[in-house]
């Protein structure tokens, strides 16, 4: 399960790439959510900048639950996020935070961590 946490683009790509895809033989599905709703279920969030000010909460919440936290805003890795997509000169850079990757229990690829800018946070 891939939630959305606000408005974004982003859905609407998610939504392109996922039907009929399958991951360990179940189905990927597409959750939208409101601020304020739990995230509870999902394997991947991604909190949308229009939810900024929600994003260290919701972190909070979820630092003890296998979650691969995604987010794009400039400050989503020192909340506690594990991916972000920031934006570089036109371009889409993604960064890893791997204290919070180690912390969610969540293995990053080699191949992820060669294309991305690696964070270690305190």
């Amino acid at each position: 399960v891939i939630a959305v946490l606000g408005e974004t683009p982003v859905t609407e790509e998610i939504q392109k790439v996922i039907p009929g895809r399958t991951v360990n033989g179940r189905k990927i599905v597409l959750k939208h959510l409101t601020s304020g709703e739990e995230s509870g279920g999902c394997q991947i969030l991604f909190i949308s900048a229009a939810e900024l000010r929600h994003s260290p909460d919701v972190l909070t919440k979820l630092k003890d639950a296998s979650v691969l936290t995604v987010g794009e805003s400039d400050d989503f890795l020192e909340s506690g996020g594990i991916i972000n997509l920031a934006r570089r000169d036109r371009k889409i850079a993604l960064e890893v935070n791997l204290t919070a990757a180690e912390k969610a229990r969540i293995k990053v690829s080699s191949k992820l961590l060669n294309v991305a800018s690696v964070v270690k946070s305190k």
